[in-house]
């Protein structure tokens, strides 16, 4: 495992971590934060920058912080899985392929446009799961997702039914 920079190395990894909004992964070889949406893979002094699909009319509105967070525009997942990413923005679910710098929309959300922070389970055996977190005031049904395949694909595997859940926390 890398040792962690010192002096003027410690700085401007800090100066790069205080320009992003969301610091959503880390540890001594790995960093991924977003602005906006643009998220930032960092490894050693490699850095880069996946762009996901524009906002249509709201990306007017996405120059500015201000305007970004009163939208929740800023709001998004990462999470590492292996070499690859899952990403949840906007009510969109994306794999990205490290190997093959690929960005791919898997699933569309059916409640919410993002889940609470920390909330997607990767397993061992590379399965991951999560649950719809959203405002759904009208108590809809409510979704557990699956993937076996490190977030290419998905499946429903439990549906909470109607009017028995708000959403799902982690």
């Amino acid at each position: 495992s890398p040792q962690p920079p010192k002096g003027k190395a410690m700085q401007f990894v800090l100066d790069e971590i205080l320009d992003r909004e969301i610091m959503h992964y880390a540890d001594y070889g790995l960093r991924i934060s977003s602005q906006y949406n643009n998220i930032y893979i960092e490894r050693q002094d490699e850095v880069t920058r996946i762009p996901l699909p524009d906002d249509g009319w709201k990306s007017i509105l996405g120059g500015n912080r201000l305007a970004r967070r009163a939208l929740r525009l800023d709001k998004c997942n990462v999470m590492p899985v292996g070499n690859d990413l899952v990403i949840i923005r906007q009510g969109q679910v994306y794999h990205y392929s490290s190997d093959v710098k690929k960005l791919s929309k898997t699933m569309t959300l059916r409640n919410c446009r993002n889940l609470l922070h920390q909330s997607i389970a990767v397993l061992e055996d590379g399965q991951i799961y999560f649950g719809e977190y959203g405002n759904n005031s009208g108590r809809k049904e409510v979704p557990i997702y699956r993937s076996r395949d490190v977030g290419r694909t998905w499946e429903t595997v439990f549906l909470f039914p109607q009017g028995r859940i708000k959403h799902v926390h982690g």
